[in-house]
């Protein structure tokens, strides 16, 4: 038997059904097996202090000439690539097929039967979902990977005073904004021309990087908790940025260099939205022909998951720092029907949930912990916000409208203006009051109980959240036409304010832009303006 298949039998042949592989990952665990050219390189080592940037960072730079774009390697993730057979390689797979025929009957803890892999049902919790959350709780095994860069824990104190303007590319600018990123090296800004890094401590231009040679266009890029890894974001390109179809090239972009490491066809999107994310120390993109793990820097292939597995079909993804939630349409329904968690780093199934049947759209919003919009149809009354625990076999419906009033479920974590973050096991979401007298309100959501942890009212307009630790959550609100924007943090366990500050902005086209922070300083990248970034910071004096 082949080294590389020893382990493989070894979990096969465990006692505990949880700790057995399913014929799925037995099939696949062999495939990896087939040639040593397949086998993953080894990850290169972590930079000191581990994957965790913070501000201030920004080296020493000087503007350099852009770097010699490299060249593109077409069409390696648009499905299955022949591989000549030999004799190991079918060693393996006729290895893999007995293994999972000998899975299947192996018996459970009683003795009595398969040991199938868990799902879930509306009539039958018991299986995948226990939807009381109480009793038979397990811990959940941690994700395998690494997560994604987490900035420093965002200072809210003190009134901020813009501290540098970047103008756009050109000093013109009619072009959408399309993200924004902000490292221990740069706050990066793409629009459809490309991508530019900016000195985050004076707005200093560092360097550009336009799409590479056969894509004219930005079309898409990593945001929110998933936006960089090892300061490296991704990058969707394509021929027309208003065409999903057109999209079809997938790139990393080195924010402390200002290179572009790769770019690699993938054939366009397997979901209804783009799906980019850096993720359990991967990139992970919805290829044409389904979702991909790529290492960051090479662009090598880690994991693919092949649309249409077990008779579901992709329909919308969402990336977490070391999770990927997946909504998938299965058997004979029109619209997503089930909920699938992977874990980032692998591509294996953690756990997956039937939704009810009376369901008729659902959306991602978090990934960490797993949260979906569930909309019933009729006049809303029945929608709600469906939380899951970490085992994935614990699940709360939290109605959306409610005596209080009406949660805001219209975006995911990850959109320009989030009204849902979540950090743990904690959701924090954007509500309204109900009556003549509506304000707004941050409502705080245990996802282990399902209970309201806090609600409080946001008396200075509608609340963005920001970013969120363990100890707090950061949020941006705006009152009406005032030119005063407040940064207040709240304690994440009470809803205490832990601190208030003011920002000096509202502009035009407050839609079209995006606000990241870390520590003391806040960025705000543009659309359509000319000014196409500033950073605002608490002036030394106080």
């Amino acid at each position: 038997m082949p080294a590389e298949l020893r382990d493989l039998v070894r979990r096969c042949l465990a006692r505990e059904p949880a700790d057995r592989p399913t014929p799925a990952q037995v099939i696949a665990a062999a495939r990896a097996a087939e040639s040593p050219e397949l086998q993953p390189r080894p990850e290169p080592p972590a930079a000191a202090g581990g994957t965790t940037t913070s501000y201030p960072l920004p080296p020493p730079h000087s503007p350099t000439a852009a770097p010699a774009r490299p060249a593109p390697r077409r069409g390696r993730l648009r499905g299955p690539a022949a591989r000549p057979v030999a004799a190991a390689a079918t060693a393996a797979v006729t290895t893999a097929a007995l293994l999972a025929g000998a899975f299947l009957f192996l018996p459970d803890d009683d003795g009595g039967g398969p040991a199938a892999r868990p799902s879930a049902s509306p009539g039958d919790p018991g299986k995948g979902a226990d939807k009381t959350g109480d009793g038979g709780r397990t811990a959940a095994p941690e994700p395998s990977g690494p997560a994604a860069d987490t900035a420093a824990a965002v200072t809210a104190a003190g009134d901020r005073v813009r501290d540098w303007r970047a103008p756009a590319e050109g000093g013109e600018n009619e072009t959408a904004l399309v993200g924004g990123w902000l490292t221990g090296h740069t706050a990066a800004r793409t629009d459809s021309r490309g991508t530019v890094g900016i000195d985050p401590a004076d707005g200093g231009r560092l360097w550009s990087v336009p799409p590479p040679e056969g894509s004219s266009v930005a079309c898409e890029t990593s945001l929110g908790r998933t936006a960089t890894y090892d300061g490296v974001g991704a990058v969707v390109y394509g021929d027309r940025e208003d065409d999903r179809d057109e999209c079809d090239t997938v790139g990393a972009v080195d924010t402390a260099t200002g290179r572009l490491l790769w770019h690699e066809e993938i054939g366009g999107s397997s979901t209804r939205t783009w799906t980019v994310g850096m993720s359990g120390g991967r990139l992970v993109v919805a290829a044409e022909k389904g979702m991909a793990g790529l290492d960051p820097r090479t662009g090598d292939e880690r994991w693919h998951r092949t649309d249409g597995i077990d008779g579901c079909s992709l329909t919308d993804a969402l990336t977490g720092p070391r999770t990927v939630v997946l909504m998938e349409t299965c058997g004979r329904a029109t619209d997503p029907n089930t909920v699938v968690e992977l874990d980032s780093a692998t591509g294996e199934e953690r756990w997956r949930f039937t939704l009810p049947d009376n369901a008729t759209r659902a959306l991602p919003l978090t990934a960490e912990p797993v949260s979906v919009s569930l909309r019933r149809g009729g006049d809303g009354s029945e929608d709600a916000l469906l939380v899951f625990d970490r085992t994935g076999k614990h699940h709360h419906e939290i109605p959306q409208r409610s005596a209080a009033g009406e949660l805001n479920l219209d975006a995911d974590e990850n959109a320009d203006m989030p009204w849902i973050g979540a950090h743990g096991d904690t959701l924090v979401v954007a509500a309204s009051s109900s009556g003549l007298a509506s304000s707004n309100r941050l409502t705080a959501i245990d996802a282990v109980t399902g209970k309201i942890r806090w609600d409080e009212d946001v008396a200075l307009g509608t609340p963005v959240i920001l970013a969120a630790d363990g100890e707090s959550v950061t949020v941006r609100t705006e009152f009406g036409s005032t030119d005063e924007v407040h940064l207040v943090r709240y304690a994440l366990d009470d809803g205490d304010v832990l601190a208030d500050g003011t920002l000096p902005a509202r502009f035009a086209e407050p839609s079209d832009r995006r606000v990241v922070a870390a520590g003391d300083l806040v960025v705000s990248f543009f659309g359509r303006l000319p000014t196409g970034a500033e950073g605002y910071a608490v002036p030394a004096d106080g």
